[in-house]
């Protein structure tokens, strides 16, 4: 019983990290990283699409957070971007509208 406790937390604990990379700056579409699956990760890219992303410097925008009925309303006619799941299920989703990245997590 002790072991199955011991892997709920861990399990616990990755996707804590997961939400917390996927929601920060740092956080590429196509270098998801070793918290992510392997098949999120690109097996190549296009050196023009690398300099790109580095040149699209990401401010996160927490006055956005009080508009939730504005964004909500623009995400329903939007197509993610981004949209991956992990194998415990949770879904990771990208959007852009204009100029503005909208990230969620289900």
């Amino acid at each position: 019983m002790q072991k199955l406790k011991h892997l709920v937390k861990g399990e616990q604990m990755v996707r804590r990290q997961r939400l917390e990379h996927f929601h920060s700056t740092e956080f590429n579409m196509d270098t998801a990283g070793p918290l992510f699956p392997p098949s999120w990760t690109a097996s190549f890219e296009i050196e023009q699409q690398i300099e790109k992303r580095a040149a699209e410097a990401l401010q996160p925008r927490m006055d956005f957070v009080v508009e939730t009925g504005v964004l909500r309303e623009a995400l329903q006619s939007a197509t993610p971007v981004f949209d991956k799941h992990t194998e415990d299920g949770m879904r990771f989703r990208i959007y852009k509208i204009g100029s503005l990245q909208v990230r969620t997590t289900q």
